[in-house]
């Protein structure tokens, strides 16, 4: 999800290599990411042919702001 937040939009094949995760477990969270409804994919043409790609859906940006406010705030906790 913070990479989809960072970046809105992004191919498989990126995500999949700049996290290195393989294509089951990429596929395995993408799908409950989903089904959640927190990013939509789709096909689109690259250069080289069609690439599926992700998109973090306004309820996943809603989502993760969410978690990094509870997250700050677990820290601030942590901290003090």
């Amino acid at each position: 999800m913070g990479f989809l937040y960072r970046y809105r939009d992004v191919s498989y094949t990126r995500i999949r290599n700049q996290l290195d995760l393989t294509d089951g477990n990429l596929a395995t969270h993408t799908e409950k990411l989903e089904d959640a409804g927190y990013l939509e994919n789709r096909r689109a043409w690259a250069s080289d042919g069609f690439e599926t790609r992700f998109r973090i859906s306004p309820s996943g940006i809603s989502a993760f702001q969410r978690y990094l406010e509870e997250m700050r705030e677990f820290f601030d906790e942590v901290d003090n």
